[in-house]
């Protein structure tokens, strides 16, 4: 495999976009309500998040806390597919602006 443009993974171009992080905190996470961490601020290539105490799920062996994990995954997806479709729909009609 070469160093060429064929040779990379071509992502769509919105997802080097590095307010993408901050967005998805401040346009999405933050409305949700599902206890993610917080931003507090955000800069061009910089996030300050709440620290989240806590070990790795992989660290878990527990299947019970992996159940309990897949049902909250389960929960920010259903709840989040609406939303999403609203701000990266707004996105769109700002980058074409």
């Amino acid at each position: 495999m070469g160093d060429g443009p064929e040779s990379r993974w071509v992502k769509p171009t919105f997802l080097d976009d590095p307010a993408r992080e901050a967005g998805m905190y401040s346009d999405v996470l933050s409305r949700l309500g599902l206890g993610t961490a917080e931003c507090y601020a955000a800069g061009d290539d910089w996030l300050l998040l709440e620290r989240i105490h806590g070990r790795d799920l992989r660290q878990i062996g527990d299947v019970d806390t992996w159940v309990t994990t897949a049902r909250w995954i389960r929960r920010f997806h259903d709840s989040a597919a609406e939303l999403l479709e609203d701000v990266v729909g707004g996105l769109r009609v700002q980058k074409a602006g």
